[in-house]
């Protein structure tokens, strides 16, 4: 059997040992250094110069004098008998005055543990919360909710990231696989992307880094009952409120507003680059273009003033503000000339009708309707 015990070296009392206090006192005294150990500091590698009975010590590095040779172990001071060392086991725990920490040994050095006395965890190369951490994931929580509150005043999540072409993003998963993105991937562009599987991703929205343009890759599609009166708003910042369609394509088509229901287009209007017009066109039910109803060429030297002007007493100038009368025309009026075989009975029309008939007994010539017959200007008689 040992003549000492297997973790802290206690000697035991032999049978019919004498002076057995002897014995029993070194036990205490062992007991007394390393039980509840505190030490003043774990840095210094000189003694001090008037140490108290009982002060302890982690002998710091580059230990000399009486420690010399002892960095690394428990020194204690007694009184009479100077200088006790204790050879650390691996998990050992003290208490560091000088600098308010507890430590652990780990089989080669003392190293600070977090959670104490509020110190903060410093330099902790993995944490997880209810679930693990690893290499990539260094911190991980699984929780139905994270909480970060402010301390005061305002709160910032920052996500930083070494250079432009790195990703600084938040990756929004199910199960596993991404379905939105948005941060700054690759540019330092802001931009927000969409995936239904989590392989094929589509920009929906990009914001230059300069503020200079806002990119929309996607449709959109606005609920009435949530945007009613709320879709544009203005503050006093401008006297002008304006929404802005350009084709910055070096060969652009159009920019176009494209309206329906139902999920098919019905009508468009449109600014077209290549015939250098304003359009507004139409589609039938199946979505299938039928044509412009309003068409506006860009303006060249001429001025297009009033081009077409409708008034709130719903009469209609072309070439300059409307008068009295519906129809205000500042030029010619041309009417297509219609044979009286493909005229519309007068009856249809109504009173008032004008055509230009282009084989009208005597001649072409203008004719209008009595509400009864098509009659020729020139006589008042019928075509």
């Amino acid at each position: 059997m040992s003549e000492v015990s297997a973790v802290l070296s206690l000697p035991y009392i032999a049978p019919a040992q004498a002076q057995k206090h002897v014995t029993h006192n070194e036990a205490l005294r062992v007991l007394d250094a390393l039980v509840q150990p505190t030490v003043g500091s774990r840095s210094v590698g000189d003694p001090p110069a008037n140490p108290g009975n009982g002060e302890r010590h982690v002998v710091g590095p580059s230990a000399s004098g009486a420690w010399a040779g002892r960095s690394g172990d428990i020194a204690v001071f007694e009184e009479g008998t100077g200088w006790s060392f204790f050879a650390p086991e691996e998990g050992w725990v003290v208490q560091v005055r000088d600098e308010d920490i507890l430590c652990a040994y780990d089989g080669s050095d003392w190293t600070q543990l977090g959670l104490y006395a509020g110190q903060p965890i410093q330099n902790v190369p993995q944490l997880g919360i209810a679930t693990a951490a690893d290499d990539t994931n260094r911190l991980a929580v699984s929780s139905d909710a994270t909480l970060l509150n402010h301390a005061g005043d305002g709160h910032q999540l920052k996500i930083n990231k070494a250079a432009a072409a790195d990703t600084a993003s938040l990756l929004f998963q199910t199960n596993w696989g991404g379905r939105a993105e948005m941060g700054t991937t690759g540019t330092d562009s802001f931009a927000i992307k969409v995936s239904a599987d989590g392989t094929t991703w589509t920009d929906a929205m990009s914001i230059a880094a300069d503020g200079s343009a806002t990119q929309i890759a996607t449709p959109v599609f606005i609920d009435e009952d949530l945007a009613a009166d709320r879709l544009i708003s203005s503050t006093d910042k401008h006297s002008y409120l304006t929404a802005t369609l350009n084709n910055s394509h070096p060969n652009p088509v159009a920019s176009s507003i494209q309206m329906g229901f139902g999920g098919v287009r019905r009508y468009a209007c449109l600014v077209h680059a290549g015939f250098e017009q304003f359009n507004i066109t139409a589609y039938d039910a199946s979505g299938v273009w039928k044509g412009s109803p309003l068409v506006m060429e860009f303006p060249g030297s001429a001025s297009m003033n009033n081009a077409l002007y409708i008034d709130k007493n719903s009469r209609v100038g072309i070439g300059r503000a409307p008068g009295v009368a519906k129809l205000d025309i500042d030029g010619i009026a041309r009417l297509k000339p219609t044979a009286k075989a493909a005229l519309p009975s007068a009856s249809s029309v109504g009173a008032g009708g004008i055509a230009f008939v282009s084989d009208a007994s005597g001649g072409a010539q203008p004719a209008y309707s009595d509400g009864t017959d098509w009659r020729k200007m020139s006589d008042n008689q019928p075509v």
